[in-house]
C-alpha cells in the first residue's frame, strides 16, 4: 500500500478505525490475478476512469 495512503489513514481514522481498499489492483501495469483484469474491464466499460 502506498505510504501516503497509510499516513492519511493514520491521521484521519479514529483509533480502531478501518481502511478498506477495493481493486482492481495492478503492479507496474500488470494484473496479479485474471479477476483483477476482468474487473478493470468491467469498470472501464461502465465509464470509470483509470485513477
Amino acid at each position: 500500500m502506498a505510504d501516503g495512503m497509510k499516513k492519511c489513514a493514520r491521521l484521519l481514522l479514529k483509533d480502531g478505525g478501518l481502511l478498506l481498499i477495493y481493486g482492481p489492483f495492478r503492479a507496474m501495469k500488470n494484473f496479479p490475478r485474471i479477476r483483477n483484469k476482468e474487473f478493470d474491464a468491467t469498470l472501464r466499460s461502465a465509464g470509470v476512469a483509470d485513477l
